[in-house]
């Protein structure tokens, strides 16, 4: 039967996300890309090779929907983690080494404002009652259920971009044998969304120029500005 001059060709799911989202694309950056991918239809079981993300030979992952490249060590196995603000993690199964990286917009509210740096330990201090490090032990302790040793906060500047450091180690056992895991979390605020890379691995494999290899790799530019690969 011949189509009605009135009537419009049905689009797929796809194809009206892809349109919506870039009618108004602020409102899509207000979710995770895990949810995202979900309203797509593409399970979150699939390899990380759709039009909105890949991940290359060498673990050179790239995302389109936040516009931001990472490349990970090589050879590693990595998956998406099981934060629903993950976007890859990667891992050595048999060291317990790992990084990952989250990406999670803010809320309007706490959008960056003129002649305020989000990316400062005064800054993280007086949106929390002037206790950042007390929050962030208090968060690891009630969502974790980890109680963190030498906890510190420290400032540092990578290529173009500005990052809170919190380092800590808490214990953990191997067979009743007890060992420390140390972690290092690095936060920058940009464009609206929080970016974090944490490295974490036992205190005797750990290795800082591991992961500011990585960071120094890290490419970020405004998800406004992202797009699919369609």
């Amino acid at each position: 039967m011949a189509q009605s001059e009135h009537s419009k060709p049905t689009s797929s799911p796809e194809e009206s996300i892809e349109t919506l989202m870039q009618q108004d694309k602020d409102k899509f950056l207000n979710m995770s890309f895990k949810k995202y991918l979900t309203k797509l239809g593409i399970p979150l079981s699939s390899p990380m090779q759709n039009n909105y993300e890949s991940l290359q030979p060498g673990n050179l992952y790239s995302n389109h929907y936040f516009n931001l490249t990472i490349d990970l060590p090589n050879n590693w196995v990595t998956d998406r983690g099981v934060s629903e603000y993950t976007l890859i993690r990667a891992f050595q199964a048999d060291s317990g080494i790992t990084i990952h990286l989250n990406v999670q917009p803010l809320l309007d509210k706490f959008e960056r404002k003129d002649g305020i740096n989000p990316n400062t330990i005064a800054h993280l201090n007086s949106l929390h009652n002037g206790d950042y490090l007390s929050a962030m032990k208090h968060l690891l302790k009630t969502q974790g259920g980890i109680d963190v040793e030498d906890m510190k906060l420290s400032e540092t500047r990578i290529g173009v971009n500005q990052f809170v450091v919190t380092s800590y180690s808490h214990k953990q056992y191997f067979e009743e044998e007890p060992y420390y895991m140390k972690t290092a979390t690095y936060q920058c605020n940009m464009y609206n969304t929080t970016y974090t890379i944490s490295y974490s691995s036992p205190d005797f494999f750990f290795d800082t120029n591991l992961i500011l290899s990585v960071l120094n790799r890290f490419k970020m530019l405004n998800p406004k500005l992202g797009h699919s690969k369609q």
